[in-house]
């Protein structure tokens, strides 16, 4: 089913017909929502506070989100197998998300780091919830809070709690990461959003030095035919990983992370590996389900344990399980004698897709 919205530039019968009902929709529906979507995230990182670089984040971030758009759009357009959208502004939004989590990813690396972690805290222990609001936010607390509205006013008081305890939340161990979370929502005393607990917990994080940094100016980038092969390799895997039982696929794409803790499908669509569409497609979730819960992912395990009618440790058994398979298919890493990775082969290197596949995650 097409959303309406769509309809005239997927069926449009020249490319500048096709040309003007994509400017239509980027500039009066796409656009509006990445900048409400992109200022409210940035804004739990940087805070409210003005300045140069928090404006450049943001023209960054909806400048990435409007091309991932466009290019999922024009495929879309080119193939009417994957035009099935059936709510144009979810679907943006679940782009725009990713977008966005990519990029505070890569520019707040440590922030994101540590809310992985809150995450998971918040989500497996007894003490604490995390839950999902009316209006599709997350928001926190104790666990017997579970379900209620956060309280904006509440919200506003985390950082001097935290300035008070006077410690780093990046050092804590799980336990302590844990207590610490348990005191701070206690203090608080309400539900609040979630992000504002990240940003509270994340301040005073110095993260490693990108601009002016010399060091930088050298190119990380691989050699083009080196590329070549990991793209194929990408291909490989996604192709196996198609092949696995449903619950093997399930528990192991949706929770899918690098050894940080950050997600990893966004990867597939951007190395146009696969489609988010064709993502959901493999994972058999209905495509405006899988729109919206694309901003959720990596789920953990207790989530995904709910959406399988199983246990957490089931989860994990899946999960190892179809590890195991794709090992089996598509190899370990090897390295070459300069400690570079080696172009992928038959055996290739299942490291450059993700540590999750091999459960270092």
């Amino acid at each position: 089913m097409l959303d309406p919205l769509l309809r005239r530039f997927v069926e449009a019968t020249n490319d500048a017909d096709a040309e003007r009902e994509l400017n239509a929709l980027i500039e009066e529906h796409a656009l509006p929502l990445a900048k409400a979507i992109v200022g409210r995230k940035l804004r739990t990182v940087s805070g409210d506070r003005p300045g140069g670089l928090e404006a450049s984040d943001r023209e960054d971030a909806i400048g990435d989100s409007m091309l991932m758009l466009v290019d999922r759009l024009q495929a879309a357009r080119n193939d009417r197998r994957q035009a099935s959208i059936e709510s144009f502004v979810d679907y943006s939004a679940a782009v725009i998300h990713s977008a966005c989590a990519h990029h505070i990813r890569r520019r707040h690396p440590e922030r994101a780091r540590l809310k992985n972690r809150l995450r998971y805290v918040f989500s497996t222990d007894s003490r604490l919830a995390l839950w999902k609001t009316s209006d599709d936010e997350l928001a926190c607390g104790l666990a017997e809070w579970r379900g209620d509205m956060p309280d904006a006013e509440a919200a506003r008081a985390l950082p001097l709690l935290v300035e008070r305890a006077g410690r780093r939340w990046t050092t804590f161990t799980r336990l302590e990461l844990a207590a610490a979370a348990v005191e701070l929502a206690a203090a608080v005393g309400k539900p609040v959003d979630f992000d504002a607990v990240v940003a509270a917990a994340s301040s005073g994080i110095v993260e490693p030095r990108g601009q002016g940094d010399l060091s930088t100016l050298a190119s990380p980038a691989p050699a083009y035919d080196a590329a070549i092969d990991r793209g194929r390799f990408l291909e490989l895997v996604w192709h196996e990983v198609s092949r696995l039982p449903l619950r093997q696929r399930l528990a192991l794409l949706l929770n899918l992370r690098d050894s940080g803790g950050g997600g990893l499908l966004w990867l597939l669509p951007i190395a146009g590996v696969a489609t988010v569409r064709q993502i959901a497609g493999v994972l058999e979730i209905p495509d405006g389900e899988f729109a919206r819960l694309w901003r959720e992912i990596p789920l953990d395990d207790t989530a995904i344990s709910a959406r399988l009618g199983c246990t957490r440790q089931q989860v994990i058994n899946l999960r190892m399980a179809a590890r195991k398979r794709l090992v089996n298919r598509v190899g370990e890493p090897s390295r070459d004698p300069a400690g570079r990775g080696s172009p992928p082969g038959p055996r290739g290197n299942l490291r450059a897709v993700s540590a999750s596949l091999k459960g270092n995650a």
